[in-house]
């Protein structure tokens, strides 16, 4: 049987999610019922751990605080929003918003 690409399942799973049988698609295709559906889980299964990973976003440190930096810096993780101020310890800062990332 030959190898496929992920691009070549994740449009074997969109027939499927569509309305088109499994097991019809499977077979218009050449491949397995059941490697189809574990292709159709793990594809689930990436995409909803990618959903869940925090953005990273830039961040710019510079060595002394501006004057217009004092105003406090707010964080919004789901529905929740942390606002720090300058010279907040940073360690603490990420423990503080994994915690919160892994509560929501």
């Amino acid at each position: 049987m030959a190898r496929h690409v992920r691009s070549f399942w994740e449009q074997r799973v969109l027939e499927v999610e569509q309305g088109a049988p499994l097991e019809t698609v499977a077979r218009r295709h050449g491949v397995k019922p059941k490697t189809l559906q574990w292709w159709r889980y793990e594809l689930r299964r990436t995409r909803r751990g990618a959903a869940s990973l925090p953005a990273l976003l830039p961040v710019v440190v510079r060595d002394r605080p501006e004057a217009h930096a004092s105003a406090p810096v707010e964080i919004s993780v789901g529905r929740s929003v942390v606002r720090v101020t300058v010279g907040t310890d940073v360690d603490y800062v990420a423990a503080l918003i994994g915690a919160m990332g892994r509560q929501c």
